[in-house]
């Protein structure tokens, strides 16, 4: 399956949720699974989640551009997570 902009912004939803719940979205599933849920727009429980609007808004697709979803988790932490150089 070709990269889209959908696709990238569902792997940044995922790589997102990773990084606050601490596993993969689904861990313990077969990849084929995974993919028959995210197809059924089918996501994990995200209630009281830390930035679990914006992960949902990523797996739904819904920030064309994506750097929208850079710019919205930036408001919802305050800034909390910063480019270093």
């Amino acid at each position: 399956m070709p990269n889209t902009v959908k696709s990238d912004l569902l792997a940044l939803g995922s790589t997102l949720y990773g990084l606050v719940v601490g596993e993969a979205p689904y861990s313990g599933a077969g990849d084929d699974e995974i993919a028959r849920r995210y197809a059924r727009e089918v996501f994990p429980d995200l209630t009281g989640t830390f930035c679990g609007d914006v992960i949902l808004d990523c797996w739904k697709g819904e920030f064309p551009p994506a750097e929208d979803a850079y710019l919205r988790y930036k408001e919802v932490t305050g800034g909390y997570c910063r480019r270093r150089l």
